[in-house]
């Protein structure tokens, strides 16, 4: 095979590994690792475990640091669906209005982003997510 097209040929290939990374339907082992949101007001991470459980972390640009733990659920990951959401209880709010409050519980969609890469949204319409 020529050079130039076993180039093309490979990049083909690696398109479509991370192409089936994205569109595969979320499973519950992709979900636990750390995740990090950035804002205006500060920035939280976002650490979940493979039982279940999570530590929330805050900090607010005034020096102000906020912490806590909880448990995570996914939701609607079933089969070939695309479609799911996680839950987090309780959980500090890291939308561009309640930065750093207590909330009962939380319900955010949840996606691949390339390979191996999720996100949880958190306020989409000022660009807040958590990344892993």
């Amino acid at each position: 095979m020529q050079p130039m097209r076993l180039t093309g040929f490979c990049c083909v290939g690696f398109m479509c590994i991370l192409l089936v990374g994205c569109i595969r339907a979320i499973q519950d082992g992709d979900v636990p690792g750390n995740y990090k949101a950035v804002a205006d007001w500060g920035s939280s991470a976002l650490a979940l475990s493979k039982d279940h459980t999570f530590r929330q972390t805050v900090r607010l640009n005034s020096g102000e640091i906020k912490r806590i733990e909880g448990r995570w659920t996914l939701v609607g990951a079933s089969g070939n669906s695309r479609n799911a959401s996680i839950t987090l209880a309780p959980y500090l709010s890291v939308t561009h209005d309640k930065q750093g409050e207590y909330a009962p519980w939380s319900f955010f969609s949840i996606d691949h982003t390339g390979f191996r890469g999720m996100e949880i949204a958190a306020d989409p319409g000022w660009g807040i997510a958590h990344r892993k």
